[in-house]
């Protein structure tokens, strides 16, 4: 249960280190009433939150910058991303 909380925390851009008492515990009981009402209606809390991450994870700019470097590099073009703010990917 705890793993699905970092995982939840971690949906919204959000750690569980650091983080005032009051806000993880807030965050706790909203992943335990979503968790209760997809009982209620017969859904699995965990394929609704990896089928979230993969929806989260298409739209990351981190994610996109990766894509976009790599397919710069395949093509033989220099990374546009180092260009305009320094890439991670390529080191550059």
């Amino acid at each position: 249960m705890q793993a699905y909380f970092r995982r939840f925390r971690a949906l919204r851009g959000k750690s569980v280190e650091g983080v005032a008492h009051d806000s993880l515990q807030r965050s706790w009981c909203a992943m335990i009433v979503r968790w209760n009402r997809m009982l209620r209606a017969n859904a699995s809390f965990v394929e609704w939150h990896e089928a979230r991450e993969e929806v989260v994870g298409n739209y990351s700019l981190r994610d996109l910058r990766a894509r976009v470097c790599s397919n710069a590099w395949d093509v033989g073009r220099i990374c546009c991303v180092q260009v305009r703010e320094g890439c991670a990917v390529c080191g550059s």
